[in-house]
């Protein structure tokens, strides 16, 4: 019997900084996207410059639209988690951003009344709290 193959003892997704890692603060964030990628640029609000919502942009980063993909459902994972623990997490109605405006006349088509209440789902998510009695499987879907 040949001999098995030692696998090193390593954890999937082990975080090791590498060289040039950096850390940084944002209190704002902004979007770009292109058919092959999607881009998070963030930014801290600069209270200093005298100007109202001045934000200093520092860092971006792109990733393809699967990876943002995942990056959305590691995102809502972990708000569920630390609600769970926490509390709800309370966004002041100042930074909410404007409710869903529902399609109209020629720009009432499927895609855009698809989108109009996917839109209306994600903002209701915003004022809601995980309700964790809603996290447990009714007796009924249990299995036998």
């Amino acid at each position: 019997m040949a001999e098995e193959e030692k696998i090193p003892n390593v954890q999937p997704n082990a975080f090791m900084p590498g060289e040039e890692f950096s850390e940084d603060y944002a209190n704002n964030f902004n979007f770009e996207h292109t058919v092959w990628d999607f881009k998070i640029i963030f930014g801290q609000l600069d209270q200093t410059s005298g100007k109202p919502h001045n934000v200093n942009w520092h860092t971006s980063m792109t990733m393809p639209w699967g990876v943002a993909k995942l990056l959305c459902h590691f995102l809502l994972l972990n708000i569920v988690a630390h609600e769970l623990q926490c509390g709800p997490i309370h966004i002041p109605p100042e930074v909410m951003p404007p409710a869903p405006v529902e399609p109209t006349g020629e720009n009432d088509t499927p895609g855009t009344r698809l989108l109009y209440k996917e839109h209306q789902k994600i903002y209701r998510s915003l004022t809601r709290s995980v309700d964790p009695s809603t996290l447990l499987p009714k007796s009924s879907e249990l299995p036998e």
